[in-house]
């Protein structure tokens, strides 16, 4: 009988879960594993606002978005707010101070002007999703950030990244290109994931 790699297949999964038999003396719906496959029940397209960063992931619990900065100098964290949240107007916003209304039916403000229609800036879907956490500068003069390099460690807890600093001029032959990548700097930082405390 030969190894049988795992399928991909959510079907042949929840046949599986449904033949497997309990460990003894466990009752079958406490040692029934964990769902591997799980599908998204929300979506969001074409989010806008992060124009100013780079975004690499969520961190595995999902409750906060990695990005850096397009300098590659800033390590940027934002907090998920969830959809409900974007669904609903902040609190602040829905009881703010109402102007009274002249006997014409027309707004007027404090100095007895008509209002126009609040002049708001469009809330973007990042304002809408995400609160910032924190922005925290990690590199100095030439160092940059790498931006596809990101891990989160103990349960997470902290946040690797690691930076670089970049070659002056690429050499044109092979041997000055094996002394500059072999003199080249590299430096990881282990920073809180969840931002100071």
């Amino acid at each position: 009988m030969g190894f049988e790699p795992p399928t991909l297949n959510l079907y042949e999964k929840l046949r599986a879960r449904e033949r497997a038999s309990a460990r003894p003396g466990a009752h079958v719906h406490r040692s029934r594993a964990f769902y591997e496959s799980v599908f998204p029940n929300h979506t969001v397209d074409a989010v806008s606002g992060f124009e100013d960063v780079h975004v690499h992931r969520f961190t595995d619990d999902g409750k906060y978005l990695i990005c850096f900065s397009r300098n590659q100098h800033d390590l940027v964290v934002y907090r998920f707010r969830g959809f409900g949240e974007a669904e609903t107007p902040r609190r602040a916003e829905a009881a703010g101070p109402r102007t009274p209304r002249d006997a014409r039916g027309g707004d007027r403000d404090a100095d007895g002007d008509e209002n126009k229609p609040p002049r708001r800036a469009p809330a973007t879907t990042r304002d809408k999703y995400f609160d910032l956490l924190y922005t925290r500068p990690l590199t100095v003069d030439a160092d940059l950030l790498a931006r596809d390099f990101a891990v989160t460690i103990l349960e997470g807890e902290y946040l690797l990244v690691a930076s670089s600093t970049p070659a002056e001029a690429p050499p044109r032959d092979a041997a000055a290109r094996e002394r500059t990548n072999a003199n080249e700097a590299g430096t990881a930082d282990v920073v809180p994931a969840r931002g100071p405390r």
